[in-house]
């Protein structure tokens, strides 16, 4: 299910970079926040896989998401099979292109 929370001005006027990301804490326990900025509307997918490349849970799949800033939760226990110990990459897709990056799950 998509989560917008944070939506604002196009990232011109917010001086950020599109696709971004900033994912903190990191590592963590229970939960963390990725956020991002978009420059312009449409396409949004964002995933975590795991290390052999299997998508655990899906954070946002949007054909028409806005452009701003996203701000997404990524839950141990949200969505899906538990999250456990070890080493996760998120993968955004979206009108710039794709970014991936890695965090970690402690116990």
């Amino acid at each position: 299910m998509p989560c917008y929370p944070m939506l604002s001005a196009p990232t011109e006027i917010l001086n950020v970079v599109p696709l971004a990301p900033r994912l903190y804490p990191s590592p963590f326990r229970s939960a963390a926040t990725l956020s991002f900025a978009t420059s312009r509307p449409g396409v949004l997918r964002v995933d975590v896989v795991d290390v052999a490349g299997r998508r655990v849970r899906q954070l946002a799949n949007d054909m028409d998401a806005p452009a701003g800033m996203h701000e997404l939760t990524i839950s141990t226990n949200g969505g899906g099979e538990p999250l456990g110990q070890g080493i996760y990459f998120y993968r955004i897709e979206a009108g710039e292109g794709l970014r991936t990056g890695r965090f970690v799950v402690l116990r």
